[in-house]
């Protein structure tokens, strides 16, 4: 349901943009659920793209990479602090055995 009355609110292009507050509001939801329903709409394949100025939906393929390159810069940067995160909660672990 959510995920049908988040994407009534969202137009095409950067001219669109609505802020995550304001669909909450208009969505009728807490901001948590309205971003939820956001993940929700681009697992289904939706290009929904957030510019800083709120989200709409890509008129274009260079939205949708930029989108993907923010995406996938933060997958990254997540991915790179779990590695080190067990890295040294290993190496912790490691120390303490060995007192």
């Amino acid at each position: 349901m959510e995920k049908l009355n988040a994407l009534q609110f969202l137009g095409y292009g950067e001219q669109s943009a609505i802020k995550r507050e304001e669909l909450a509001r208009l969505m009728g939801v807490n901001e948590r659920t309205a971003r939820e329903a956001i993940r929700q709409l681009r697992m289904n394949g939706h290009a929904v793209v957030n510019n800083g100025s709120g989200y709409y939906l890509a008129e274009t393929a260079g939205e949708v990479d930029r989108e993907c390159r923010k995406m996938y810069s933060h997958a990254f940067g997540t991915l790179g602090i779990a590695i080190k995160m067990k890295q040294n909660f290993e190496n912790f672990n490691q120390t303490k055995i060995d007192m």
